[in-house]
């Protein structure tokens, strides 16, 4: 007997008409040399902030949680959690090394000190020189092939996180055949925030940089209803404390609300 093939549970009208192909990668080169270098810098700091702080420290709070409550979450669900702890900090190891690729047109720090290099390159004086230093000595801090921390990352990142490698079937490097080490992801994930707040400290003492990276002033529509915002991502740190905090507090009432199902 024949087996009937495995269907989507989309319904054919659900799929969309999908025209052309994706932009070349010479035009989009050419693009991203028309962002601000305000919009580059602020971006690679929303990305660390919203995307690695929170995933990290959600996957980290969510494993604390179930060791803690394992007992009374509901046995129903408790054959998931393994897999779904796997997946968060999966995602978290993602999340983390997107801040330190360094591929081409990604916000990520090491494309930030290069749009901040480029950008102090015709700058004279002891200040511009000083500034070049400075963001010289946090690319290099960032560097994976030099810093243990980012190194083990990526190598998570690259052999189980995000490629379906058979690499760990034979390199036992680290341990990260068969474990994977939140403290050590904490650590690379510290270096990045310092980092980050770093370049911003860069930015404040240079003149040209400071204004090129200054927040605009909200501005109201014409009919006074809408008012436009912008968000100071300057200060990293702090912004890195809250976030770490909420998303702490959200997997601790994610999982003590399974637990309370149960009781």
């Amino acid at each position: 007997m024949r087996i009937s093939p495995f269907q989507s549970e989309y319904t054919d009208d659900a799929f969309p008409n999908l025209h052309g192909a994706p932009l070349t990668h010479s035009v989009l080169d050419s693009l991203e040399g028309s962002i601000p270098l305000r919009a580059k810098v602020d971006g690679s700091s929303r990305e660390l902030l919203i995307e690695a702080v929170r995933s990290f420290y959600f996957a980290k709070q969510f494993h604390l949680e179930w060791e803690r409550f394992h007992d009374q979450i509901p046995e129903e669900v408790r054959p998931t959690m393994p897999v779904l702890r796997t997946d968060l900090v999966r995602v978290a190891v993602i999340a983390v090394w997107k801040v330190f690729d360094t591929s081409s047109r990604t916000r990520s720090v090491d494309r930030t000190c290069l749009a901040l290099s480029s950008a102090l390159a015709g700058q004279e004086g002891d200040d511009a020189a000083a500034a070049r230093d400075l963001v010289r000595n946090v690319h290099r801090r960032t560097n994976a092939d030099l810093e243990e921390s980012l190194k083990y990352v990526r190598h998570l990142r690259n052999k189980w996180a995000g490629h379906a490698s058979i690499d760990r079937d034979f390199d036992s490097w680290a341990g990260a055949d068969s474990t994977v080490s939140l403290a050590v992801i904490e650590k690379a994930l510290e270096t990045i925030v310092n980092a980050h707040q770093d370049l911003y400290e860069v930015i404040a003492m240079n003149e040209a940089l400071a204004r090129a990276l200054e927040t605009p002033p909200a501005t109201a529509e014409d009919d006074d209803c809408v008012v436009k915002m912008d968000f100071d991502w300057s200060a990293v740190v702090p912004l890195a404390e809250l976030v770490r905090i909420a998303a702490k507090r959200s997997a601790t009432r994610l999982v003590e609300r399974l637990a309370l199902e149960a009781s």
